[in-house]
């Protein structure tokens, strides 16, 4: 999968793009926020071993939030054709990528 770096404060999408990847985070920290009216809402952080940006490439939608690195980070790049067969070929991601939908679903509810 191809890398790319991104320097803290550095914005690796914004809310309202297509959705073309997925990423998985190697190293760095990366926040995940949205627009309200009054001022940006913050949804979380997301660290290393995680898997971020998928929901919009999977429904065909635009990116419901922008996310931006925090300090310098690295991500592996997931196109949606190569999303299904990578988890299918490490299984280990999957589940890392799994335990953390289930946990951001379980936090919205």
């Amino acid at each position: 999968m191809p890398s790319q770096h991104f320097n803290s404060g550095q914005i690796i999408f914004q809310e309202g793009e297509k959705s073309h990847d997925a990423y998985y985070l190697v190293h760095g920290a990366v926040e995940i926020s949205f627009s309200k009216p009054h001022g940006k809402q913050v949804l979380g952080k997301i660290g290393p071993g995680e898997v971020f940006g998928e929901m919009g490439m999977i429904m065909d939608r635009p990116r419901a939030a922008t996310a931006t690195a925090l300090e310098p980070t690295m991500v592996e790049s997931i196109s949606e054709s190569e999303f299904e067969s990578y988890f299918l070929q490490n299984p280990d991601r999957l589940h890392v990528y799994l335990s953390t939908l289930f946990e951001r679903i379980r936090k919205t509810d």
